[in-house]
């Protein structure tokens, strides 16, 4: 009569190649989720500049629709430096309201307030139409493709300053 042995385990090779499966399929998942990750940071951060060039352009836009006056202040680059609105407050009293434009910081601060109202601001161009309009244009250094908002407002101004 013949002896059955009962096969108990894994041969070495079976163990091996499962071994090998189980690697490739770690490695496959662990790159999927490094390259999710990644994708979904910079999608966060593309997001981010948005709402700082957006919140940016909503605040001088407001503002500029309630200025009497305003003042715009280059420096020698011709790189607007300042924004200087002058104009009342809904109580009827007298308030400027200047931004500060910081290419080097990528910042455009709000010193009324004492703070800054949105960074990763690249550029930032306000160009007075004659009559009663002004084009804004806001460029982010998002990466990796910048951000640009543009916006016009129809303004009322009694005075409008420019300097070089």
């Amino acid at each position: 009569m013949g002896i059955l042995k009962s096969k108990k385990g894994f041969t070495l090779l079976e163990a091996t190649i499962a071994l090998a499966l189980w690697a490739v399929l770690s490695v496959g998942i662990f790159l999927t989720w490094y390259h999710v990750s990644g994708a979904s940071r910079a999608m966060r951060t593309h997001q981010s500049a948005f709402e700082n060039a957006r919140i940016a352009m909503d605040a001088l836009i407001i503002n500029i629709q309630m200025a009497q006056d305003i003042d715009l202040v280059n420096n020698q680059d011709g790189i607007l430096r300042q924004v200087t609105l002058w104009g009342f407050d809904p109580i009827g009293n007298l308030h400027d309201y200047r931004f500060h434009f910081n290419p080097d910081l990528q910042r455009l601060e709000f010193p009324n307030l004492g703070n800054e109202l949105a960074s990763h601001i690249a550029e930032l161009r306000i160009t007075y139409i004659e009559g009663s309009r002004m084009n804004i244009l806001i460029e982010t250094d998002c990466y990796p493709a910048p951000i640009t908002l543009e916006g016009s407002v129809d303004v009322r101004f009694k005075s409008v300053t420019v300097y070089p």
